[in-house]
C-alpha cells in the first residue's frame, strides 16, 4: 500500500467551526499560540474489519451525523465481517459502506456495491436525507441496489451514488456513472442542504457528465472536474480544469453558494475559468485551491490560489472551518503558501494551511521528519483542526515528536486555529513494524475517528489489533478530546427565525454578537432525535441563512451555538 501513496506517479491520484465570543480568549490564545501544547490523549478504541485468510480490506473515508453515528467507506476483496454483516466481493475489489454507533460501539448494518471488476470508493459525505459515495467502476458492469451502471470503456469511469440509512438497515436510492473512453475517478464528495458536489479527474478526450460533455486539454492525461447534482441524482453541471499534463482535484468541500476544490497540477498552467496558475515546479506537481460560486443552474470560479515549490506539491484532502478553507497534503523542498514559506525537513512533510473566503493564505504549518510523512485527511471541530495521514522514521509536530516503530505509522495531530493564529496541541500515533496509514477522519462529539489499513501486528496505546498473516486490515479507531467534552454553556439571547413555520429555508438572527462569526445549528424531531447539523457563517449583521433538509412537516426544536452560547428555538416546518 505504501507504494500506491507515495506520489511516484500520477497513478496514485487515480487509485487513493466555533469561534470564542470573548475577545479577551482571543487574544490570550494569539499570545500562547506559538507554544501551546497539550498532552496527547490516548487511544480509547480501536477495532479491524474482520476477514479471511487471503482477503483484504481498508477504509477510505468517514463522515458523521448529528446522531452519534460515523459512516465508514471503503474497499475490499475476498470476504469481510462488519459487525454481524458479512460481505464477500462479486470479483476483483468492490466498495462497501458501513454504519458505526457511536453509543454502542459496534458496526449496525454494512453494505457492498460494485461487479467483477475493480471498483473503489474514494469520499463520503452525510447528511438528514442520505449517505453519499463517491468513487470509481471497473470495466465490468457494477451493482449498486437495485441499479445496475455500466462502463464508457476498458478501464473506469466515475461514479456517486446515494444510500438512506433506516436505522438498522440501509438501501441504495440512486447511483450515477460519469465517463468516457480513459481513465475517469470521482475523488471526493460533498452535500449541503439538496445540493451535492462530486469531483475527481478524467482522462477521456470527452467527459460525459449526464448529457454535458467535458473536453479534456489533452486526451490521455488528466483534467479535474467538478459536477452538481441535485438530491434526487438529477445532474445539473459540470466544470472541468486544469492544463495540458497530469491535473486532478482530489477534494471538495461546500459553504453556502461557495464551493472548494483541492488537488495538484503537473501542467506549467492551470485554468479554472478565467483564473490561471503557474506551477512553480519545472518537474513536479503544485498544489491548488479554487472558490468557485454555484448559481444554481451553473458555477463561476471565484479565484484560485497554488501553493508549492519547486518539488511535487500535493492537496490531499479540505474542510471547512467557518467561512475558511483548511487544506492538508504534502510537500517537498521549500514551497511557499502565501506569505508563508515552508521546508520540509527531508523527504516529503505534511502541510495544512488556512485560506480565508477572499483567497489570503491566513497561516501555514508543517508536521514530519526526514522520512515520508503526509497528510491525507482532515477535519474540524469549532476552532479545531485534526489531520491524519502516515509518517516515517520520527515527525515533529508542533512541540510533539513521535518515534515510529517500522515501515510507516498512523499519525492523528489537533491544530487549535483562531484568526490568523494556529498551535499543535497534540498528536498520537499508531501502528506496528510494517505499513500501516489513515486516510479518513471524522469527529462526533468529543470523540476523533481515524479509518486506514494496517498490516498487523499494530498497537493503538493499549490496544493491539491483529490479523491472518501477511494481510491488509482496514481498520477504525478513535481518540477523546476532552477539549470537545460538554460544558455549561450560556444563554443566547435575542435570537430570531423568520420565516416560521418555514418551508425551504429559514433566517436566523443572532444580535450584537460581532466576536462570533459562525453559529453551528442543530435540528431536533419530536422524539428529540438529531436529525440535521451545520455549522454556518454569520454575516456581520449576525445572519445565516439556514436550508432545511426535506423533513416531514411539524413542530421541531432548533438549538443554536455561538461560541459558548446556546439557544432554543421552536420551529415549525410545514
Amino acid at each position: 500500500m505504501l507504494f500506491e501513496l507515495l506520489p511516484l506517479s500520477f497513478a496514485a491520484v487515480y487509485f487513493d467551526t466555533y469561534r470564542k465570543a470573548c475577545a479577551g480568549l482571543v487574544l490570550f490564545m494569539a499570545l500562547v499560540a506559538p507554544n501551546a501544547s497539550a498532552q496527547a490523549p490516548n487511544w480509547q478504541m480501536a477495532t479491524a474489519i474482520s476477514q479471511t485468510s487471503g482477503s483484504r480490506a481498508e477504509v477510505r473515508a468517514t463522515a458523521s451525523d448529528a446522531g452519534g453515528h460515523v459512516y465508514v467507506v471503503g474497499n475490499f476483496s475476498g470476504t469481510i465481517t462488519l459487525g454481524s454483516v458479512s460481505l464477500t466481493s462479486a470479483g476483483g475489489n468492490d466498495l462497501f459502506v458501513a454504519k458505526w454507533s457511536v453509543g454502542t460501539g459496534s458496526y449496525v448494518w454494512a453494505q457492498r456495491a460494485g461487479g467483477t471488476g475493480y471498483d473503489e470508493a474514494t469520499g463520503v459525505a452525510a447528511n438528514s436525507t442520505g449517505i453519499y459515495i463517491s468513487g470509481y467502476f471497473g470495466q465490468s458492469p457494477a451493482v449498486f441496489g437495485t441499479t445496475v451502471l455500466s462502463n464508457n470503456s476498458i478501464y473506469s469511469d466515475a461514479f456517486i451514488t446515494k444510500l438512506t440509512d433506516s436505522g438498522t438497515s440501509s438501501s441504495f436510492v440512486w447511483a450515477r456513472a460519469m465517463g468516457g473512453a480513459g481513465v475517469d475517478v470521482a475523488n471526493g464528495v460533498a452535500v449541503e442542504g439538496a445540493n451535492v458536489y462530486v469531483t475527481g479527474s478524467f482522462t477521456s478526450p470527452n467527459f460525459n457528465f449526464g448529457g454535458i460533455t467535458l473536453t479534456n486539454a489533452n486526451a490521455g492525461l488528466s483534467d479535474a472536474f467538478i459536477g452538481k447534482f441535485t438530491d434526487t441524482g438529477n445532474y445539473v453541471w459540470a466544470l472541468r480544469g486544469g492544463g495540458d499534463n497530469e491535473d486532478a482535484a482530489n477534494a471538495v468541500g461546500v459553504s453556502g453558494a461557495k464551493v472548494y476544490l483541492a488537488g495538484s497540477f503537473y501542467s506549467p498552467t492551470a485554468s479554472f475559468g478565467s483564473t490561471t496558475l503557474v506551477n512553480t515546479g519545472s518537474n513536479g506537481f503544485d498544489a491548488f485551491v479554487v472558490q468557485l460560486t454555484d448559481t444554481g443552474i451553473g458555477v463561476t470560479p471565484t479565484w484560485a490560489r497554488a501553493l508549492g515549490g519547486s518539488s511535487s506539491d500535493e492537496a490531499k484532502a479540505l474542510t471547512m472551518l467557518g467561512t475558511d478553507v483548511c487544506v492538508t497534503g504534502f510537500f517537498f523542498g521549500s514551497a511557499n503558501f502565501g506569505s508563508t514559506t515552508l521546508t520540509s525537513a527531508g523527504n516529503y512533510d505534511a502541510f495544512l494551511a488556512r485560506i480565508n473566503d477572499a483567497g489570503t493564505v491566513s497561516w501555514a504549518e508543517r508536521g514530519g521528519g526526514v522520512g515520508s510523512d503526509q497528510g491525507l485527511a482532515l477535519a474540524a471541530y469549532g476552532t479545531n483542526l485534526y489531520v491524519t495521514g502516515f509518517f516515517q522514521g520520527t515527525a515533529n509536530f508542533g512541540s510533539t515528536l513521535l518515534v515510529n516503530a517500522g515501515g510507516t505509522d498512523v499519525f492523528v495531530a489537533k491544530i487549535v486555529s483562531i484568526g490568523a493564529t494556529n498551535s499543535f496541541s497534540w498528536a498520537q500515533r499508531a501502528g506496528g513494524p510494517s505499513f500501516d496509514y489513515s486516510n479518513a477522519i471524522a469527529v462526533n462529539g468529543n470523540n476523533v475517528y481515524v479509518g486506514g489499513s494496517i498490516a498487523p501486528p499494530a498497537e493503538f496505546g493499549p490496544i493491539t489489533l491483529t490479523g491472518p498473516p501477511v494481510s491488509v486490515l482496514g481498520f477504525l479507531a478513535s481518540v477523546t478530546d476532552v477539549t470537545l467534552s460538554h460544558r455549561p454553556l450560556l444563554a443566547l439571547q435575542g435570537v430570531g427565525l423568520y420565516p416560521n413555520p418555514a418551508h425551504k429555508n429559514v433566517t436566523l438572527h443572532i444580535p450584537n454578537t460581532p466576536s462570533v462569526q459562525q453559529a453551528t445549528i442543530t435540528l431536533y424531531n419530536s422524539l428529540g432525535r438529531a436529525v440535521y447539523r451545520q455549522q454556518l457563517p454569520l454575516s456581520l449583521a449576525g445572519t445565516a441563512e439556514v436550508p432545511l433538509p426535506s423533513l416531514p412537516a411539524g413542530l421541531y426544536r432548533l438549538h443554536v451555538q455561538a461560541g459558548e452560547q446556546l439557544a432554543n428555538r421552536a420551529l415549525m416546518i410545514r
